[in-house]
C-alpha cells in the first residue's frame, strides 16, 4: 500500500522519532558537563575551554550544512521525522541514502520514481537501523580496549609514534572518502578539488598573517565556496 505525505509527517511519526532526539540531546548535554568538569580537574583554565569550544562550534558549521541537505534528501523520500531523528544520530547522509535505495529497491520500490509504499519504508528504515549497530557494537566493546593498546605501542616503540599513528589513521580515512570523488570525473570531483585549495590558500594566509579567526574558520569558508561554484558550473 502506497503511503502520502500525511502518514510520513503525522504526529505520531514525530513523537516516535522526537523521543529518541531528546534523549541524545540529553545525553549531550551530560556528557558536556562531565567533560568540562574533568576539564578543570586537570587544570585547563576557562580560556583555553572557551577557546576549544569556539573553534569546534565553528568548525563543525560547514559540516553541519552538508549534513542539513542530506537531511532535507532523507526527508523527501522517508519524511521530516524519520529523517530528523536518523540525522541526528548518524550524521551519515550517504549511508542513509544508500539504504533506502538498496531497501526501497528490494521492496519493488523505484526512489524518485515510485511512491513509498509500506512495506519499502519498513524495509527502509529497517536496513538503516541494522546497518547502524555494528557501529554501536564496536564502540561499546572495543573503546575500553584502546588505552590498552596504546600502552602496548607506547611501550615498545615510543609515545612519539602515536602522533604518526593517528595523523595516518585520520589522513587514510579521508583519503578513502575523498577517493571516490576525485575519481568520478564529474562536479563532485570539482568540488572536492576546490575545497581543497580553497582551505590550502586560507590555511597559509592564517599562518603567515596569524590571524586566529581565519584558522578557526578556514574550513567554513572553503566549504561554501567550492559548494556555490560547482553549482555555478
Amino acid at each position: 500500500m502506497e503511503m502520502n505525505l500525511s502518514q510520513l509527517n503525522s504526529p505520531i511519526m514525530w513523537l516516535g522519532c522526537g523521543i529518541p532526539v531528546v534523549f541524545l540531546l540529553f545525553l549531550t548535554i551530560r556528557m558536556w558537563k562531565k567533560t568540562y568538569k574533568t576539564a578543570k580537574e586537570i587544570g585547563l583554565e576557562d580560556s583555553q575551554l572557551k577557546t576549544a569550544m569556539k573553534t569546534s562550534a565553528i568548525t563543525a558549521i560547514g559540516p553541519s550544512v552538508a549534513c542539513l541537505g542530506g537531511m532535507f534528501a532523507v526527508m523527501a523520500v522517508m519524511g521530516g521525522p524519520v529523517g530528523f531523528m536518523r540525522l541526528s544520530y548518524v550524521g551519515n547522509s550517504m549511508f542513509e541514502l544508500m539504504a533506502v535505495q538498496f531497501a526501497s529497491a528490494a521492496a519493488g520500490v523505484q526512489v524518485g520514481v515510485d511512491k513509498m509504499t509500506e512495506n519499502a519504508f519498513a524495509a527502509s528504515l529497517l536496513v538503516m537501523i541494522l546497518g547502524s549497530i555494528p557501529w554501536i557494537l564496536f564502540g561499546t566493546f572495543a573503546s575500553d580496549k584502546m588505552d590498552k593498546i596504546q600502552n602496548t605501542i607506547v611501550k615498545k616503540v615510543g609515545r612519539s609514534i602515536l602522533p604518526v599513528i593517528s595523523a595516518s589513521a585520520l589522513l587514510g580515512a579521508l583519503g578513502a572518502n575523498n577517493a571516490t570523488y576525485l575519481t568520478a570525473g564529474n562536479k563532485t570531483t570539482i568540488s572536492c578539488l576546490l575545497g581543497a585549495g580553497i582551505m590550502a590558500v586560507l590555511s597559509v594566509i592564517a599562518e603567515k598573517k596569524q590571524i586566529k579567526w581565519l584558522q578557526q574558520w578556514n574550513l567554513t569558508l572553503a566549504i561554501f565556496p567550492a559548494m556555490i561554484i560547482t553549482a555555478l558550473l
